[in-house]
C-alpha cells in the first residue's frame, strides 16, 4: 500500500472514531435544526427564510467540533513528528487529513440535510439542492477549520482559539452558499472559495506545524 493510501485510510478511521467520531457533529447539527423552530416560533414562512442560516451555522459549528482534536491528537501521541519526517510533504498530509475528515463526517451531514431542510419548511426539490450546498461548503469548512486547528495546537484553550480563527473565515463561504438557491450564479463563487481553501489551507497548515515542530 502506498504511503498516500495508508495515510488516507488512517485519517478516515480517526475521523470516524476520534473525538466522538461522526456522532458528535451529527448530534450537534441535529440539535441546531431541532431547536431552531422552538426559538423562531411557529411561523413557517419566517422559518423557511431563516432555514439557510440555520443549516450553514449548524454545519460550521459541527465541522469545528469534529476538527478540534485533529492535530492535537497527533501532537500528543508523537505522530506529528513522524508525519513531519515521513515520505509525504506536510502540505500533502494536511490535504489528506482535510479530505478524510470531509469523507468521514462532512458527507454524512450532507446526506441528512434534505430531511432537515424539509423540517425547516424548505420544498423537497430545494432540500436536495441544499444537500449539494452543504457538501461543497462542508469541504471548504473542513479546510479552513483544519488550518485553525493546526494554528491552535499549542494553545491552552484550543477550542476557543479555533473558533476565533475559523468563524470569520467561514463567513464568505456561508454568505454565498446561502444565496445559491435564489441566485444559481453564486455556485461559481462557492466552488471557487472552496477550491481556494483546499489548495491554500494545506500550505498554511504545513508552515504552522513546521514552526511548531521547530519550537
Amino acid at each position: 500500500m502506498s504511503p498516500l493510501l495508508a495515510l488516507m485510510r488512517r485519517e478516515v478511521a480517526l475521523s470516524f472514531g476520534g473525538g466522538g467520531g461522526l456522532l458528535a457533529p451529527l448530534a450537534f447539527f441535529t440539535a441546531t435544526v431541532v431547536l431552531a423552530p422552538l426559538t423562531l416560533g411557529p411561523d413557517l414562512a419566517q422559518l423557511r427564510i431563516l432555514a439557510p442560516t440555520v443549516l450553514l451555522v449548524g454545519l460550521a459549528l459541527s465541522t469545528l467540533l469534529g476538527l478540534e482534536t485533529q492535530w492535537r491528537h497527533d501532537d500528543a501521541t508523537g505522530a506529528l513528528s513522524q508525519l513531519c519526517l515521513g515520505p509525504l510533504d506536510l502540505s500533502v498530509v494536511a490535504g489528506v487529513k482535510i479530505v478524510a475528515h470531509w469523507l468521514a463526517q462532512g458527507l454524512a451531514l450532507a446526506v441528512i440535510t434534505p430531511v432537515y431542510g424539509i423540517m425547516l419548511g424548505l420544498p423537497p426539490a430545494q432540500s436536495l439542492t441544499w444537500a449539494a450546498i452543504v457538501a461543497v461548503c462542508g469541504l471548504g469548512f473542513s479546510a479552513i477549520g483544519s488550518l485553525a486547528a493546526a494554528l491552535s495546537v499549542a494553545s491552552r484553550r484550543p477550542g476557543v482559539v479555533m473558533a476565533i480563527l475559523a468563524l470569520p473565515l467561514y463567513v464568505p463561504l456561508a454568505v454565498f452558499g446561502a444565496g445559491v438557491p435564489e441566485r444559481p450564479g453564486a455556485w461559481g463563487l462557492v466552488v471557487a472559495i472552496t477550491l481556494m481553501a483546499v489548495v491554500l489551507c494545506p500550505l498554511g497548515i504545513a508552515a504552522a506545524l513546521r514552526a511548531l515542530d521547530l519550537s
